[in-house]
């Protein structure tokens, strides 16, 4: 989180590592989260981020991809 808030100016946290879906979104919604940075290269993507990618997928708005790394808006707070 320390670099990305220091190569865009926005504060940044990390996700809960949680195969729940619902207790990301919960956190998303508590920290007035805008966007998220998903990349192809942990494990932890694979584990927690693509099961609460795949349910929420409907209030997410792919921004800009570069390679497997993606930026994502979060829309319908």
């Amino acid at each position: 989180p320390a670099t990305t808030s220091f190569y865009t100016g926005h504060k940044s946290i990390v996700y809960p590592f949680t195969p729940e879906p619902d207790k990301i979104w919960k956190s998303i919604k508590k920290n007035n989260i805008r966007y998220i940075i998903v990349d192809s290269f942990s494990r932890e993507t694979y584990h927690y981020l693509l099961p609460f990618l795949y349910k929420y997928q409907n209030k997410l708005k792919l921004l800009h991809k570069t390679g497997n790394t993606g930026v994502l808006e979060i829309l319908n707070k």
